[in-house]
């Protein structure tokens, strides 16, 4: 798994926003390596449907 900087968190600086959008960013680290590594032919993010987060890969 990539390496992943921790966040920086404080207290009303939004930080429900701030994790998400390092978990985000997270996700398309990983999704990034493994299409290079050939093990994934595409993805796609999808954000703020009702779910919190959706990753479809093929």
């Amino acid at each position: 798994m990539s390496n992943v900087q921790e966040p920086d968190i404080r207290q009303g600086f939004n930080p429900e926003e701030r994790f998400r959008k390092a978990v985000i960013e997270a996700l398309r680290n990983l999704l990034e390596q493994k299409r290079i590594a050939g093990s994934l032919v595409e993805h796609f993010i999808l954000q703020d449907f009702g779910l919190d987060i959706a990753v479809f890969m093929k």
